[in-house]
Parts: C-alpha cells; sequence; structure tokens
C-alpha cells in the first residue's frame, strides 16, 4: 500500500469513528444551542470525511461540550 492510500483509509476510519462517537453522545442540531460546528452526528461525519483537516479537530474541541451534555441529561 502506498502513502496515499493509507492517508485515504486514516481518514475515512476517522470520520467512521467521529460518526459512531457522536451518535453515542447523542449530538443533534442545536445540542449546543447553536453555532457553526452545532451538527448532528451525520453532518460531523459528511465534514470529517470531506474536509478532514478543520472537521477532525473542530469535533475534538467541541467534543466535551457533547460529553458535557450527556452527563446533564443522565447519560
Amino acid at each position: 500500500m502506498d502513502a496515499g492510500t493509507l492517508f485515504v483509509l486514516f481518514i475515512l476510519g476517522s470520520s467512521i469513528r467521529v460518526l459512531i462517537d457522536s451518535y453515542n453522545l447523542k449530538a443533534y442540531r442545536g445540542a449546543l444551542g447553536g453555532g457553526m460546528f452545532d451538527m448532528n452526528a451525520g453532518q460531523w461525519f459528511l465534514l470529517c470525511l470531506l474536509f478532514w483537516i478543520v472537521g477532525f479537530p473542530a469535533y475534538l474541541a467541541t467534543r466535551p461540550r457533547y460529553v458535557a451534555l450527556q452527563r446533564a441529561r443522565g447519560g
């Protein structure tokens, strides 16, 4: 496998991981009270898949807010 193939597989794998994680955290549009990165699981997946260099770090920065909401909901 060449480096390009590995990079594409890494982006795909990390994007799928974001999809699963955001789904488990019950991320939905409007959960964070609005803003550019207040998205549902499918939107996070597409952002990470298509614009990984922006989407993945944005998800990592936003994830603690989803975790806090999940804890506040009793999950």
